[in-house]
């Protein structure tokens, strides 16, 4: 390893790519790459392979992610919230915010294939399925926790709070 000024500009001198799959999570994913990078360093280490420098190019700065981060903002996209779901499960979690600053925490969600009609920022249940309208599509909330609760699944939810 040979310090840089830079943050993570150092050389590099293995790299391996890991494919993300469509329900992996933070959690998941983090525990296979903690994996792969405990392989790296092995076979960095007996190997001694020569390092190379990083290309500037392409360079991004991932800021602290703040509670701001987390809101499933309705005005986003449907599967872009979804994918921030994934990110911030299981480390953080996501969160809705429903009347007078209630926060629903969502620990799964899916795209509702096909549903296109809750208006964005809206619950909406239908039978025993919790959807969240976005601005593009609606996501199908899996496992939600409400606040000072524990994870539940959305059906549990709902039968405890449908009016």
């Amino acid at each position: 390893m040979r310090p840089t000024a830079e943050l993570d500009a150092g050389p590099v001198c293995l790299q391996r790519s890991e494919a993300i799959a469509p329900d992996d999570d933070y959690g998941s994913l983090s525990a296979r790459l903690a994996a792969l990078a405990g392989e790296l360093l092995v076979e960095a280490l007996d190997l001694d392979p020569p390092c190379r420098e990083q290309p500037e190019a392409g360079v991004t700065y991932a800021e602290k992610i703040e509670s701001a981060d987390r809101l499933l903002d309705p005005a986003c996209a449907a599967d872009e919230l979804e994918r921030r779901v994934r990110a911030l499960t299981p480390h953080i979690g996501a969160y809705i915010e429903r009347g007078e600053g209630e926060r629903l925490g969502v620990l799964r969600a899916a795209l509702a294939a096909g549903v296109d009609d809750v208006d964005p920022g809206a619950l909406e249940v239908r039978g025993s399925t919790l959807l969240y309208g976005a601005a593009q599509g609606a996501l199908e909330l899996l496992e939600v926790r409400p606040a000072g609760g524990r994870p539940m699944p959305a059906a549990d939810w709902i039968r405890g709070h449908a009016a």
